[in-house]
Formats: C-alpha cells, sequence, structure tokens
C-alpha cells in the first residue's frame, strides 16, 4: 500500500463522499491490509462499534501503532496491550560460529520429526556389578573386562546423557552365532572367532520412550524392564466377573426388540372389503411477488435489491500458526545409541474474520396460499377458481411484475375410494382416476393391512369382481 493511495481517500474524505472514501479504502484493505490503513477506515465509519472493530484489525496488526491507540484511548476504551520490542542481538564476530539448524528426520502430514542429538546408551556389568557404563564406548567393561550384554542397555536421564560427536551410524550390533560376541552392525566376520557373520542377527532394541515438553527424562529402571520381560507385567486384581449366562440373556432380550420391530413395520394380513364412497381433491398453489428481507455479504448481494444497510462486523473465523507443541522421544539404534528426537505439530489460534455485511429488502415470488375443490364422484371433478391478483397498478406481466401479482405455481389432484370390510373397519386409498371414473360402487378388493397400526397396503389393491 502507498501513501499516495490513502492520501487519495482522505482527500475524498474531506470533500465530504464517505461513502466512496468507504469503499476506495475496502478496496485498499482488501490487497494489503496495514494498520494505517484500519486506522482510517475507522475514521470513515460513523457507529461506534465499527469504529472498535477497525481498530481492533489495526492493532492486532501492530499494536504499538500509535494513532490507532490514541483513537481507541479517545473513545473511551482501554487499548491493547503494547508489544514488547525485541532485545537488540548481540553482533556476533566473524569467526563466532552459529549453532546448526536441527535435522529434519521426517515429515508425516503436520508432524515434524528433528533429531535433536545422538547419545550414549548404558549398561550394567552383570559379572562384576559396574554400572552405567557406556554403550557405544565401553563393549567389554573396564574393572572385569566381561563383555557388553546388549539386552542390559538402558535409557540414561537427562543429566547423565554422553554426546557422541562424529557418529556414524553402520546399523544395529549383531550377535555372532558362533561365540555370541557383539560384533559392529558392518561387520562381515566376527573379530573374536573369525566366523561369517551372514546370518547373524541384530540385537534387540529398547521400546522407544517419550516425554511432554518440558518434562525430563529419567533413568530407565533396567530392573523393572527385566523383571517384565522375564515373567510378564504386574498382574492387577481382577474384579469378579459376572456370571457367564448374563451376556446371552441380554442378547436374547436385544433380539427379541429388534425381531418385534421388524414384525411390526413389515407383518401384515389380508382383508377383503368392498367400495362404498367415492372422492376427489382439486388444488392449486399460488404465489405472490412480495418484498422479501434478505442478509448476507455485501460482496454477493442480489443485483436488485433494495433499502441496503451495511456494516462491518464478523463474518467467521480463520486458523492461523501459533507456534508448536513438541513432546521429545528417545528412539534406541541398535549400536550402544540413541537418538533423542523432537516431534512437533503446529499450534492454531482462531482469528476473527470481517467483511462488511448488507441487509436489504429484494422482490421475490414465493408460496401465499392455495385454492382447493373436493367432491363426490357425482360431483364432476372440476379445478377451483384461483381468483388470481392480476390488477395491480404496475401490471403483472411475467416479465415485470408488480408487487401484488401473483400466479400459479403447480397443480394436485387425488381420487379416493373408501373400503369397507367384514368387520367394519374402512380404509381410504388413493387410485388413477382412469379406474376411479369407471369403477363400480360396492366393487370388491383384496388388500394387505398392517397388523400394528391398521394402515392399508394400498399398492396391494387386487380387483375381485
Amino acid at each position: 500500500m502507498t501513501d499516495s493511495t490513502l492520501q487519495d481517500v482522505r482527500q475524498i474524505l474531506q470533500q465530504g463522499d464517505r461513502q466512496a472514501a468507504l469503499s476506495l479504502v475496502d478496496q485498499i484493505l482488501s490487497a494489503a491490509p496495514s494498520a494505517e490503513g484500519w486506522t482510517l477506515a475507522a475514521e470513515i465509519v460513523e457507529a461506534e462499534a465499527d469504529k472498535i472493530k477497525c481498530l481492533d484489525q489495526a492493532l492486532a496488526l501492530d499494536p504499538n501503532y500509535e494513532p490507532a491507540r490514541k483513537m481507541y484511548s479517545a473513545l473511551g476504551k482501554l487499548p491493547p496491550p503494547r508489544r514488547a520490542q525485541p532485545a537488540p542481538a548481540a553482533a556476533s564476530r566473524p569467526d563466532e560460529s552459529q549453532a546448526d539448524e536441527p535435522r529434519v528426520i521426517s515429515r508425516v502430514g503436520e508432524q515434524t520429526v528433528y533429531e535433536e542429538g545422538i547419545y550414549e546408551m548404558l549398561w550394567d556389568c552383570k559379572y562384576c556389578g559396574t554400572t552405567k557404563l557406556l554403550g557405544k564406548t565401553h563393549k567389554f567393561c573396564p574393572v572385569c573386562g566381561a563383555q557388553q550384554d546388549a539386552s542390559w542397555r538402558y535409557f540414561p536421564s537427562d543429566e547423565e546423557k554422553i554426546a557422541v560427536k562424529d557418529h556414524v551410524y553402520v546399523g544395529a550390533d549383531k550377535v555372532c552365532p558362533a561365540c555370541n560376541s557383539l560384533v559392529a552392525g558392518n561387520a562381515e566376520f566376527c573379530g573374536r572367532c573369525g566366523a561369517p557373520q551372514t546370518a547373524a542377527a541384530e540385537v534387540k532394541r529398547q521400546a522407544s520412550r517419550e516425554a511432554a515438553g518440558g518434562q525430563k527424562f529419567e533413568r530407565e529402571d533396567l530392573v523393572a524392564r527385566q523383571m517384565a520381560e522375564t515373567y510378564g507385567p504386574p498382574k492387577t486384581k481382577v474384579k469378579p466377573s459376572r456370571p457367564k449366562w448374563v451376556p446371552f440373556v441380554i442378547g436374547a432380550v436385544v433380539l427379541g426388540v429388534i425381531a418385534f420391530a421388524l414384525f411390526a413395520i413389515f407383518a401384515k394380513r389380508e382383508q377383503t372389503g368392498y367400495v362404498t364412497a367415492f372422492n376427489w381433491e382439486r388444488t392449486i398453489n399460488i404465489e405472490r411477488f412480495s418484498a422479501v428481507a434478505g442478509s448476507g455479504l455485501c460482496s454477493v448481494m442480489p443485483a436488485d435489491a433494495y433499502s441496503v444497510s451495511r456494516s462491518y462486523e464478523q463474518v467467521g473465523s480463520r486458523q492461523v500458526p501459533d507456534g508448536e507443541d513438541c513432546s521429545m522421544r528417545q528412539v534406541d539404534l541398535g549400536d550402544g545409541t540413541f537418538r533423542q528426537e523432537r516431534v512437533c505439530v503446529p499450534r492454531y489460534r482462531s482469528e476473527p474474520v470481517y467483511d462488511y455485511v448488507c441487509s436489504y429488502m429484494v422482490n421475490r415470488w414465493g408460496y401465499s396460499r392455495s385454492a382447493n375443490a373436493s367432491g363426490a364422484r357425482e360431483q364432476t371433478p372440476a379445478w377451483p377458481d384461483p381468483r388470481l391478483n392480476t390488477s395491480t397498478a404496475g401490471g403483472c406481466t411475467s416479465t415485470f411484475p408488480s408487487l401484488g401479482c401473483e400466479r400459479e405455481s403447480g397443480r394436485d389432484e387425488r381420487y379416493m375410494i373408501t373400503l369397507k370390510t367384514g368387520e367394519d373397519d374402512t380404509y381410504q386409498c388413493d387410485i388413477p382416476f382412469e379406474v376411479w371414473n369407471d369403477l363400480p360402487v360396492e366393487a370388491s378388493f383384496k388388500f394387505k393391512v398392517s397388523i400394528v397400526g391398521n394402515r392399508p397396503d394400498c399398492g396391494s389393491l387386487e380387483r375381485q369382481n
């Protein structure tokens, strides 16, 4: 947005054409919103509520924009708090190295996984009891010389972590099938017995663990894990179960209810009845050309709208990025190290969306009334007189109708017979005019009736004589 463009708005406003100024600033804000533009819009609109909405938009873009804050205060309102100015960054020396950005491991949907670093697993010597040996550095116990047992590796606490510099990953360690020695993942032969490692199996990796953002990792409980692997998870006290027959009873009741419902819907019995009466109905639906109130976004307002009133208000909301929610994860790489990962998903906040809303009147056709006629077969079926209003002052042509004009919008007709059974039950059914017109009195029909509700199935009518 350029100053000259806003200056054009101010010149139009000085000439007294407030509506033209509002239209121009609306176009400018749609193309490039700014605190200055929204403050100018607040000067143009007249209602205090609209002024506050415009100033809210200005201060959302720049909480420190002084003209908007002053106008806010002039309206007797407390403006939003100022935004703290960021402290100037310290000048770095030419030889000062910058910290590398965390490496992105994967992106799945909106989730991003960053590598925070590679660290040593810990292990305990099961022969001499030495604890917290380093999984990558100490392949043998420095106290008794025993070889490391990969199943005794565990994750350290945050305070115990030892970073691995310039780590080159060659795969998870393997166990030599000939002498059970620990062998590097890329080794082709065992360094102790010389056996080929073609069929060597990888060591078992420990399950990954996670911590919420800001939560520290504690040292993994090796003993608890080994107990769980040996004896299974601790058993919980099981509540006494209900008798085995209870589910079967409940199932039988449910099936019974379903069966009864299906029976009620579909079960029918046959009836035989004779015709005792013939009736007809004819209806003409009528529309009237009337003024109808409407509202919506001004940008999609009907072209023939009139009596328009316009306001600037919230019409919805949108989700905008507002940082990330992250958790930490530790993944055993199987070579005596683990990778610490930061798993992040974006966080969003709801931001109001404002636009111009118009209330208006528009002339439209709409249902008004119905004209009805009915009778017995002795009276020849005839359409009712709709008595349409076509004598308005402006005329009632189909192209340019006047308010109050009426027109037909559709016709409906029904032809019905009344059937009486030997049980003195009566039923009514609609039938085609051709059948209705030629059917003799006391004609007999067989038909079906629902057992529940006693409703006739008029589609099952079958002439008997």
